[in-house]
């Protein structure tokens, strides 16, 4: 599956989250190059996802900020529509007939942004900043009032010490 559970996300974090940055390194910003979209359809349909409960936990842990090298944090069965063309996709046909649930989460935005905890997607590079600590930045641009606007492009970075290993 590519759902990524509270169980697996325990497995490797088991440090205190309170006003952290989580950040989700799945490898397929490597289809985010500049002027090219070979896969994009496939890492768009095939992208791991957060698990409700695992978004829960990390809203109990008062997270301040959630993101990935992903296009979304969801189950990407919530963006099929009866307009795709699914003909050549087989891996997605398959994934479609195997989940009963598709997919009885909520949405994982809807559990963040309930809470006020920002999200980051579509990050590049975030394989640089293991095994971590980093100091992550991510700065919206200020388009209307906060109430009105749920969304911005992002200038994001990260800062590492050069000794931290």
């Amino acid at each position: 599956s590519m759902e990524i559970s509270k169980e697996t996300f325990l497995r490797k974090n088991s440090k205190p989250l309170k006003n952290k940055a989580v950040l989700f390194c799945t490898g397929l910003d490597k289809y985010w190059e500049y002027g090219t979209h070979s896969g994009s359809k496939f890492a768009y349909f095939f992208n791991p996802f957060l698990s409700s409960e695992l978004a829960d936990y990390l809203v109990e842990q008062e997270v301040l900020l959630v993101g990935s090298d992903s296009l979304q944090l969801e189950c990407p069965l919530f963006n099929i529509s009866h307009e795709d063309d699914l003909s050549n996709m087989p891996e997605l046909i398959e994934m479609l007939e195997q989940n009963s649930r598709p997919y009885a989460q909520r949405l994982i935005h809807s559990i963040f942004l309930e809470q006020s905890i920002c999200l980051v997607e579509n990050l590049k590079g975030l394989d640089r900043l293991l095994p971590g600590p980093a100091f992550f930045v991510a700065a919206p641009l200020k388009l209307a009032h906060p109430r009105t606007v749920d969304n911005s492009p992002t200038r994001a970075f990260a800062m590492i010490q050069k000794n931290r290993g």
